[in-house]
């Protein structure tokens, strides 16, 4: 699953396109669970955290690089 994949699951998926989830902060401790048991390294809590914040920033798909120009 690419980073862009989550950053969309976590807000559109999880939290049904609002900003945060409204059944509390255990959405992204059992995610980041899920997907280190299922992916291995590169989803912490703080990860996940930063995923779905750049996803809220910016949700018509620019990228990193985009920003760079």
């Amino acid at each position: 699953m690419t980073d862009c994949k989550i950053r969309q699951h976590i807000v559109v998926f999880e939290q049904e396109g609002q900003v945060i989830a409204q059944y509390g902060k255990q959405l992204l401790t059992n995610l980041s669970r899920d997907l280190k048991l299922a992916h291995g390294k590169g989803f912490s809590l703080s990860n996940l955290k930063q995923f779905r914040q750049f996803y809220l920033a910016n949700r018509n798909g620019a990228t990193v690089s985009h920003h760079l120009r």
